[in-house]
């Protein structure tokens, strides 16, 4: 019987490995899929689909080589040169933290130029998006296309899509916290995150723009955390089960000044640096001789 072509083989034999959660041997593509020639002959096709990305070579626990399709992204990659896979597979071990390209030219050992052409070579084809992290806006990061930067790269909820701090974001919420303590009377933590989910105010955008992601925990209890701070509620035993903080509205108004900040050693940035004797000192401090003359 004539053995069927190449083409269809591939066909064949890609419609097998994918009913194969763990992937099939060379043997068991050969026992298993009809028109399959010799094993001399299986293993050039399956080298061609190597090659052109169609498949992947695994390794068992047993230590026996098996199969598996190659996934979409996987796929975006046939032709690429040995250097841009290499590139690729940086980007790929770096994950939704991105890589800084001059990270890149160190641990590939590829010249600035040609990291820079590879990488809009691999954006042209969809693999690579570059991004800005909060942390460090003058460094050019790069990541997967498919991945969603990390909360340390873009900030979280309390930075615009434009990676400015968002002060009118952080207002609303601070002010839809107040009112609904307010309105409570007690409540914990876990309670006004579930409230504030939602509530509508940040669900799917919410009133402060579009995009925004559901506050979690973490950034609620930094709105509480500076709330209190500022006097404005305070931290209360929980009456509920487990170590879940509760919060009520701060009934004893604080001092607008103290008598710690008053003196200007108070709000000093540079206190620790002062002693006696030193280039910053009591002795020699305008601010505290003018606030001695005063």
């Amino acid at each position: 019987m004539a053995s069927t072509s190449s083409s269809s083989l591939e066909s064949q034999l890609l419609n097998f490995l994918a009913a194969c959660p763990d992937g099939a041997s060379v043997d068991e593509m050969a026992a298993n899929v009809p028109g399959v020639p010799s094993l001399g002959q299986l293993v050039p096709i399956i080298n061609t689909m190597l090659t052109n990305r169609l498949i992947i070579l695994l390794r068992a626990s047993g230590g026996q080589l098996r199969y598996k399709p190659a996934s979409a992204r996987e796929q975006k990659t046939k032709g690429l040169s040995p250097e841009e896979v290499l590139v690729f597979q940086q980007i790929q071990r770096a994950g939704n933290s991105g890589v800084w390209t001059k990270d890149l030219k160190i641990r590939t050992n590829l010249a600035q130029p040609q990291i820079t052409k590879i990488l809009k070579a691999l954006e042209a084809r969809g693999l690579m998006k570059s991004i800005k992290s909060v942390a460090n806006p003058s460094r050019k990061l790069v990541m997967l296309a498919e991945l969603e930067p990390s909360k340390e790269v873009t900030g979280g909820a309390w930075y615009t899509d434009a990676q400015q701090f968002d002060t009118e974001f952080i207002s609303i919420v601070r002010e839809a916290l107040l009112r609904h303590i307010d309105r409570c009377g007690q409540v914990t933590l876990n309670a006004v995150t579930a409230w504030i989910t939602s509530s509508g105010l940040v669900k799917n955008g919410g009133g402060a723009g579009e995009g925004r992601v559901d506050l979690g925990r973490d950034d609620v209890q930094q709105v509480l955390d500076s709330l209190a701070y500022e006097g404005k509620i305070e931290e209360v035993p929980s009456l509920a089960q487990g170590d879940d903080p509760a919060y009520r509205k701060n009934v004893v108004k604080l001092p607008d000044t103290t008598a710690l900040t008053s003196v200007p050693c108070g709000r000093c940035p540079v206190i620790d640096d002062c002693r006696e004797g030193g280039p910053i000192s009591p002795q020699t401090c305008e601010y505290f001789a003018r606030w001695l003359d005063f």
